[in-house]
C-alpha cells in the first residue's frame, strides 16, 4: 500500500512538471512563527526540475493552496489555525502547532494537489501534550500521513468544511474522503475524542474513512480520551474505520464512559469498524442503539484481527432482536478473528459477544472458578476436525493466556436461534440430549449439557456445562463423547486433629497419570503438597484422601490437579479452610453465588451429622443435604438446584443440638 501511494505521488509530480503545471511552495530558511514572512522562501513552480526559490515578501506566507517544507535545523510554530496542500517536515526539522489546528490537503484541482495529498513527517510534528488538532483539509479527498519522524497531536479528524465531502455521487463522483495513517502517532487530547471520522457537524452526505496501515500504531495516551465522536442524535452519513495496524485505547480505564459507537437517526447512515490488526480497548466500550437510532452499526473482526478487551470492565453490545435498522450488534468474526477478555476470579459471568454473521449470534459465557485469567475466543461455521454425527455447524476456539491457570466453573454456548420446527432427521437438535465436546488432540471429550432458552432471537437456546479446566476447540453435538474426562465428586477438606484432611473422588477414572494435591495461602499461587497414584483407571469411581500435617494459621486453600496420559491437565474446585477464627460459625463462598456451585465452610463444629439447608425469603426450604462432619473446620461443595433463582437466601447448618445461620446471595 505504501509503495503504491509513493508511486502515485512521484508519478503525479512527473506529469505535473511535464505538462507545465505551476504550484507555489514555501520552505523555511530560519526558525520562527508561521505567519512571519521572514522565515520563508518561495517558488511558483515547485514541479520544475530546478525551481527558483526567492525570499518571501511581506504578506507572503503559506496558505491552504501551497506546498510547505519545514527544513532540517528549523523550528516553526503557529499562531492560529494553519493550512497547507502537502506538508513535509524534514529530518531534524520541527513544526509545533501548540494547541492550534493544522489542516493538510485540499481538493484535487488545477492547484496540482493530486488524488492523494501527503503529510510527511521525517522530523517532528507537535510536542508532548501539545494537543493540537490535525485535520484533513477542507474538501480533500485523501490524505496520506507517512514519514520516519514523530507525530504527537491531540486529535485527528476531518475539518468541519470537509464533512460533506463528497456529498453525493454528483460531486466528483468520488467514493469518499480518506485519512490514511502510515506511521506511528501519539494522540493526547484531554478528556475528548482523539480519533474520529466525523467532526462536530455530521451530515447525511458524509462518506469518510480512516485507515491505520499494517505495522503502524496509533496510541491514545490521555487517560480521559476515547475513539469516535459520538454525535448519534444527528443525521450522520457513512463512516468507516479500518484498523489494519494497531489502535491503542488502553490508557483510558474509566468504567463510566469512554468509546461509544451509536447508530445515527438517519436510516441510510452507517458506522463500520473493521479490525484486521489489533484494537486495544480501555475500561469502557459501548456499541448499542438508542431509542432514536435508525442507522446501521457493523463490528467486524476479520481474519487476523484481534479486539483486546482484557482491560474492559464495561463491554456493552446489543440490542439483539430490536426493531431498529441494526437489530443485531455484536462482533462478527471472520476467519481466525478473535475477542480477548478477562474472566475474573469472583465467578462473574463474562460474555464474549461474537457471531459469524448478523443472523448467527453465537456468544460464549465463561464463569471462572480460579484466579483471574485472560481468555481469547473465536467462532466459525464448520469444523477443524472430523465431527461426530448430529453436531451443530459451529466451532468455538477458547484459549487461556496461562494454560492450566483457571479451573472453569461453567461454560455457556449460545445456539443461533431458529424458529421451532420439526427436527431434520440426522441434524443437530437442541431439544435432544446435547453434549459440549472438546478436542483433546486425538478424540472428542466432553460433558452432558443442560439446555435453556429458545423462546426467540433475544433468548436463544443455551447449552450450559461445568467441569472443563482445559481448553481448545469446542463443539455441540447430540452424539456422546468418545472419551470421558475426569469427573470430580465428593471434594471436601476439613480439620483433623492439628492438620487438614483433603478427600475427593473421580467418578470416571481412566488414563490418569497422577493426582497432585496443591495448597495456597492466597487462593492464587499454588504449590504441590503431595502426589497420589490412580487406583484402577478402569472408568469407574475411585476415592482418595490426603492429610496435610502442617497447615498455616488463617486461610489454607486446596485444589486437586490431575494429569491424563494425553497431557491434559484438569483441576477440581478450590476449597478453603480457616484455622484462625474462634467460635462456631458457618460461611459460604463465593458469595454472591454465580453459577450453581457454592462452598459451605464449617468452623469449630463438633463431630456429628448435620443438615445443610437453604431457605428462600418465604421460609420455604429449597435445598437440603446431610453431611457427616469429623469435627473442627471443614468445607463441603454443594450443587444448587435449578429452583434456586436469583435472590437472597438463608443458609442453615444444624442438627438437634446445634443450629448456625448465615445469608447467601444468588446472582
Amino acid at each position: 500500500m505504501k509503495n503504491r501511494f509513493t508511486f502515485l505521488f512521484v508519478l503525479f509530480t512527473f506529469l505535473a512538471a511535464a505538462n507545465g503545471y505551476s504550484q507555489t511552495a514555501y520552505r523555511s530558511i530560519a526558525s520562527g512563527v508561521w505567519s512571519d514572512f521572514n522565515i520563508w522562501e518561495r517558488t511558483t513552480n515547485v514541479y520544475n526540475p530546478s525551481p527558483t526559490w526567492v525570499p518571501a515578501m511581506s504578506g507572503q506566507v503559506p496558505t491552504s493552496n501551497n506546498i510547505v517544507f519545514v527544513r532540517s535545523g528549523h523550528t516553526v510554530t503557529t499562531d492560529g489555525t494553519k493550512s497547507s496542500l502537502n506538508l513535509t517536515i524534514e529530518a531534524g526539522g520541527t513544526l509545533n502547532p501548540g494547541a492550534n489546528t493544522l489542516r493538510v490537503g485540499v481538493p484535487s484541482s488545477s492547484l496540482g494537489g493530486g488524488s492523494v495529498d501527503t503529510l510527511r513527517a521525517d522530523g517532528t510534528l507537535g510536542a508532548p501534550a501539545a494537543a493540537f488538532g490535525l485535520e484533513l483539509g477542507a474538501g480533500c479527498s485523501s490524505l496520506w500521513m507517512t514519514g520516519s519522524g514523530t507525530i504527537e497531536a491531540g486529535r485527528i479528524r476531518p475539518a468541519n468544511a470537509n464533512v460533506n465531502y463528497p456529498g453525493s455521487a454528483t460531486i466528483n463522483a468520488a467514493p469518499g474522503a480518506r485519512i490514511l495513517i502510515d506511521k506511528d502517532i501519539l494522540l493526547d487530547v484531554n478528556a475528548n475524542y482523539a480519533l474520529s471520522a466525523l467532526n462536530s457537524t455530521p451530515s447525511a452526505n458524509d462518506s469518510i474513512s480512516i485507515t491505520i496501515f499494517p505495522t503502524r500504531t496509533v496510541t491514545v495516551t490521555n487517560a480521559g480520551s476515547y475513539f469516535h465522536n459520538d454525535l448519534s442524535t444527528g443525521a450522520g452519513g457513512n463512516y468507516v474505520y479500518n484498523i489494519n495496524g494497531t489502535l491503542d485505547l488502553s490508557a483510558n480505564l474509566s468504567t463510566t464512559g469512554g468509546t461509544k459507537l451509536i447508530p445515527f437517526t438517519n436510516a441510510a447512515s452507517s458506522i463500520s469498524l473493521n479490525v484486521n490488526g489489533l484494537l486495544k480497548l480501555g475500561g469502557y466500550f459501548k456499541a448499542d442503539t438508542l431509542g432514536t437510532s435508525l442507522g446501521s452499526l457493523f463490528l467486524n473482526i476479520n481474519n487476523g484481527g484481534v479486539i483486546d478487551a482484557s482491560l474492559t470492565s464495561k463491554l456493552i453490545t446489543g440490542t439483539v432482536g430490536a426493531a431498529t435498522a441494526t437489530p443485531n450488534i455484536f462482533f462478527k468474526i471472520s476467519g481466525n478473528g478473535s475477542l480477548k477478555r478477562t474472566v475474573p476470579a469472583d465467578g462473574t459471568k463474562t460474555e464474549f459477544n461474537i457471531g459469524t454473521s448478523l443472523t448467527s449470534y453465537s456468544p460464549l459465557t465463561i464463569n471462572g472458578n480460579g484466579p483471574a485469567e485472560i481468555f481469547t475466543v473465536t467462532v466459525k461455521d464448520g469444523f477443524t476436525n472430523p465431527e461426530p454425527p448430529q453436531s451443530l455447524e459451529k466451532e468455538w476456539s477458547i484459549t487461556e493466556q496461562t494454560p492450566g491457570g483457571n479451573a472453569t466453573d461453567t461454560l455457556r454456548f449460545a445456539i443461533p436461534y431458529t424458529p421451532p420446527m420439526p427436527p431434520i432427521p440426522g441434524a443437530f437438535n437442541p431439544l435432544d440430549v446435547v453434549y459440549a465436546l472438546r478436542w483433546n488432540g486425538s478424540a472428542w471429550e466432553g460433558f452432558l449439557a443442560s439446555i435453556s432458552g429458545g423462546t426467540g432471537e433475544a433468548d436463544p437456546y443455551v447449552a450450559k456445562v461445568s467441569g472443563f479446566s482445559a481448553y481448545g476447540l469446542f463443539i455441540l453435538s447430540n452424539t456422546p463423547p468418545t472419551t470421558t474426562p475426569v469427573a470430580f465428586v465428593n471434594v471436601k477438606a476439613y480439620q483433623k486433629q492439628s492438620g487438614v484432611q483433603i478427600e475427593f473422588g473421580n467418578a470416571t477414572e481412566s488414563d490418569v497419570v497422577n493426582y497432585v494435591v496443591e495448597k495456597s495461602a492466597d487462593g492464587r499461587n499454588f504449590t504441590a503438597a503431595g502426589t497420589l497414584s490412580p487406583k484402577t483407571n478402569n472408568g469407574g469411581l475411585n476415592s482418595y484422601a490426603y492429610f496435610d500435617a502442617s497447615p498455616k494459621r488463617g486461610n489454607n486453600f486446596y485444589r486437586i490437579r490431575v494429569t491424563e496420559r494425553n497431557g491434559n491437565v484438569k483441576y477440581s474446585s478450590t476449597l478453603n479452610i480457616n484455622l484462625q477464627t474462634d467460635g462456631i460459625w458457618v460461611n459460604a463462598y463465593p458469595n454472591p453465588v454465580r453459577g450453581n456451585n457454592v462452598n459451605v465452610q464449617l468452623e469449630n463444629f463438633d463431630k456429628a451429622v448435620y443438615t445443610i439447608s437453604i431457605f428462600n425469603q418465604m421460609g420455604q426450604r429449597v435445598y437440603a443435604k446431610n453431611i457427616s462432619h469429623n469435627g473442627g473446620t471443614a468445607t463441603f461443595t454443594i450443587d444448587l438446584p435449578v429452583a434456586v433463582k436469583k435472590g437472597v437466601y438463608s443458609l442453615q447448618v444444624g442438627n438437634a443440638s446445634t443450629t448456625v445461620n448465615n445469608k447467601i446471595v444468588v446472582e
